[in-house]
């Protein structure tokens, strides 16, 4: 053999025979290393007990009480609706307007004056309705007046007031 692979073999051995008294003679490392005391202050303590606290933190790789192959989606989850305190749903429920009456469902399309009677023809989708003061359409509406600029109804259910404009004619 030459000089050289003896060389290597030598550096392998004593590789090997490390390797081997590290696994039989395993050394008990402590998370904390002592610090020499200081008379720094502040700034030595402070480091001294983020150490300590370190030391006394459970270790972050346990396992967690989720599954980890549940399946999973690239959908976040819905958010949790929480509930509001009591005074403070009923705060909510007096402060809130009513809501607003539904659109009329007519469009003024027009009107005839016989004397002091006044026909007013609606459209209703593509149906053509003919109203009177004082009707009930099939709508659900009632015709309460008839002026020259506009239209007023009454929602029979609600009991809600509407006006529809008359377009102003040349």
């Amino acid at each position: 053999m030459n000089k050289q692979a003896v060389q290597r073999w030598t550096v392998l051995g004593t590789a090997l025979a490390a390797t081997v008294a590290a696994i039989f003679y395993p050394v008990e490392e402590e998370s904390v290393v002592a610090v020499a005391e200081r008379p720094a202050g502040a700034k030595a303590v402070a480091a001294k007990q983020v150490l300590v606290a370190a030391a006394e933190a459970p270790p972050q790789w346990l396992a967690a009480d989720s599954d980890p192959f549940a399946p999973r989606g690239w959908v976040a989850p819905p958010p949790v609706p929480v509930a509001p305190p009591p005074a403070v749903a009923a705060a909510m429920a007096a402060e809130a307007p009513p809501a607003p009456p539904p659109p009329l469902p007519y469009k003024f399309v027009g009107q005839m004056r016989d004397g002091s009677n006044t026909v007013v023809y609606l459209s209703l989708g593509d149906q053509m309705v003919l109203a009177r003061s004082g009707e009930v359409l099939d709508g659900g509406y009632k015709v309460t007046a008839i002026s020259p600029s506009q239209i007023e109804f009454e929602s029979v259910a609600l009991g809600v007031h509407q006006t529809l404009p008359i377009p102003v004619q040349d």
